[in-house]
């Protein structure tokens, strides 16, 4: 097989900043050239690049994922490329969403994606808003004329510079509100900073914890857009968020329009109704939102998220 045509691969990605090679990419950038390669051909040409020594196998990724071996790489790992690589239509969440948003200052070892739980095929078969949310980065939607979606590759119990990759499998309905942002000048897709703070309101304990989302909240303040706030919880259109979110946003000093009927409607009171979902109840309650204050809220009040 022809140097020449495998080693073309590498500058392209180059040109993006990339240093992970997934088989899915690969191919479509053969197919610029070749629309009907097959994948027996890119095959062949991914193995003249590791024969030369000038890609490298990612451990566990059943040889699917390598990374570049040239002069061109990030002095450090990108494990945000990587994870997005792996699966391709998925969204950098939680803490990993933080990070890339500059939300927060710590650095986890677990990197979190929700991926759609229904298998999805065809781009084509999507509705037009949706197919927004899993196009992945540095593609088009020509490019997925000809090709299935790429399946994943699962790489959950792989570590990678001591870091751990962790798939959520979500509600096909739930895969909103995502973007595309870059990340040591690659393109990552990840969720929305508006959603990512709904969701560590939903699991805080995949952000660091409750206190930490609240920092959080606190430090994109003045960034928040309150319209696709509330769209998005609208589209969880789950009652306790609508009480944490409605509740956060009163400490907060944020208002909508739509909080009176959100209070009148969708906030109810119960022994589950709590503001950490890792705790017990507590008597504290908030009339408003009626939910139960379980944690402490002084990072809220005095919206203070500094670290020391």
């Amino acid at each position: 097989m022809s140097l020449s045509k495998s080693i073309g691969l590498l500058h392209y990605l180059a040109d993006q900043q990339r240093q992970i090679i997934s088989f899915w990419r690969a191919k479509l950038y053969f197919q610029q050239d070749s629309p009907f390669i097959t994948n027996e051909t890119v095959k062949k040409r991914i193995e003249t690049l590791f024969k030369e020594k000038l890609i490298l196998p990612i451990k566990g990724a059943k040889g699917r994922l390598w990374q570049a071996n040239t002069p061109y790489l990030h002095e450090n790992n990108n494990i945000y490329e990587l994870s997005n690589e792996a699966y391709p239509i998925g969204s950098l969440s939680y803490s990993s969403a933080l990070e890339v948003l500059q939300l927060t200052d710590q650095r986890f070892k677990k990197i979190h994606l929700n991926i759609p739980r229904e298998t999805i095929i065809n781009i084509f078969d999507q509705e037009e808003n949706f197919r927004d949310d899993i196009i992945p980065p540095n593609t088009s939607l020509d490019d997925w004329q000809i090709n299935e979606i790429p399946r994943n590759t699962q790489i959950k119990d792989t570590i990678w510079d001591t870091y751990r990759v962790s798939p959520h499998k979500i509600k096909t309905e739930w895969i909103f509100g995502t973007e595309i942002r870059e990340v040591q000048d690659v393109k990552v897709r990840i969720t929305s900073l508006e959603r990512t703070l709904i969701d560590g309101l939903k699991i805080p304990k995949y952000c660091g914890g409750l206190s930490e989302v609240f920092k959080a909240w606190v430090r994109a303040l003045n960034q928040i857009d309150i319209n696709k706030l509330v769209d998005f919880t609208e589209q969880y259109d789950r009652s306790i968020l609508y009480q944490r979110v409605g509740f956060v946003c009163k400490k907060l000093g944020l208002e909508h329009s739509h909080f009176k009927e959100w209070k009148k409607n969708k906030a109810i009171r119960g022994g589950s109704r709590v503001l950490n979902p890792h705790k017990e109840f507590k008597k504290t309650h908030d009339p408003e939102w009626k939910i139960s204050v379980n944690h402490p809220i002084s990072i809220l009040e005095n919206k203070d998220a500094d670290y020391s």
